[in-house]
């Protein structure tokens, strides 16, 4: 009997004891499994999240696992709100949303940078909101966004890429703020419907093709901070009727007022220490342009070459040589 029962109590021992162990692994399990649910996985997408915001939004670990960069997910549409965090991180980067049929996007403060191409053809983009906490718009990134109709830059911008706004031909006016020095190369390029631009002081450079072909553009505002125009900053601008080019311009680029055709008349300031090939090209006789501190066309040849009041001679894209500019040049000592 006591052999028996001895079997007995060893036998319920043992069921005890590998009940605990299959409790204890059924927490671990639910232990990873939460883990597994609410971590990272090696690439660097998170697993938690709503099912809207999974679908929507494609979320990449950056900086060392400390923040996210966001970018269009399998299906994005209409109005998006980007979030500020995701898995307890925060949302710092704006990637790519190319392509999409997106009307409108809220950017949380959060953000600091949007990426190169990041609207690059949203077609469909009316309108945008940009935090003040970002500083940099990266290389076409709204190009070809054909319907949106305003923008509003924060004055935390230090940098507008190349062609960040390039061919957005609903877009009727823009101010730089201060914050930025360098406006980037076709940065406004082709913008057809900008008729206002209002650069603030602190701007330095203007990009190549800039404001090329802004066929609408009746104002610009220079600041006395601004030392070079790029070239063809200007070209095609055929509404425009004047432009101050301010004391302090050492640089004018080639063909950086070509076929500006309503221009009635220009001033080049003494500043001025050169000028591109073509820079006033296709300028008629009804325009004049005055040139500080230059007696003579002589002494204006000498600082900057005789091309500087030339125009290139083009047939079917093939360059046949130079000749003059038909407008009226007025030197001042």
């Amino acid at each position: 009997m006591k052999t028996k029962k001895s079997i007995v109590c060893g036998f319920l021992a043992v069921m005890f004891a590998l009940t605990l162990v299959f409790t204890g692994c059924g927490s671990l399990i639910s232990i990873l499994n939460t883990d597994e649910q609410s971590g990272r996985t090696a690439s660097g997408t998170a697993n938690s999240g709503s099912p809207a915001q999974e679908t929507q939004f494609k979320f990449t670990l950056i900086n060392g696992g400390t923040a996210y960069s966001v970018s269009k997910g399998t299906e994005i549409n209409g109005a998006v709100v980007i979030p500020a965090s995701y898995n307890d991180l925060p949302i710092i980067v704006i990637g790519t949303f190319a392509n999409t049929s997106i009307t409108s996007v809220t950017i949380p403060s959060s953000v600091t940078s949007i990426e190169d191409w990041a609207f690059y053809k949203c077609t469909d983009l009316t309108s945008i909101t940009i935090p003040s906490s970002v500083t940099s718009i990266g290389n076409y990134a709204f190009s070809d966004c054909t319907n949106l109709t305003g923008i509003t830059i924060p004055s935390s911008v230090t940098s507008i890429g190349n062609g960040a706004f390039s061919d957005c031909t609903s877009l009727t006016s823009v101010t730089i703020p201060s914050s930025v020095t360098s406006i980037g190369e076709l940065a406004f390029d082709d913008c057809t419907s900008l008729t206002n631009v209002t650069i603030q002081l602190g701007v330095t450079s203007i990009g190549q093709s800039a404001f090329g072909g802004c066929t609408s553009l009746t104002s610009v505002t220079i600041p006395s901070s601004v030392t070079s125009i790029g070239s063809f900053a200007f070209q095609n601008c055929t509404s425009l009727t004047s432009i101050t080019i301010p004391v302090g311009v050492t640089s004018i680029g080639g063909g950086a007022f070509q076929r500006c055709t309503s221009f009635t008349s220009i001033t080049i300031p003494a500043s001025v220490t050169y000028i591109g090939e073509g820079a006033f090209g296709y300028w008629k006789n009804t325009q004049t342009i005055y040139v500080q501190g230059k007696a003579n066309q002589a002494s204006a040849d000498r600082a900057w070459g005789n091309k500087w009041r030339t125009e290139m001679i083009m047939e079917r894209n093939y360059y046949l040589g130079d000749r003059n500019i038909d407008a009226r040049i007025v030197y001042q000592q």
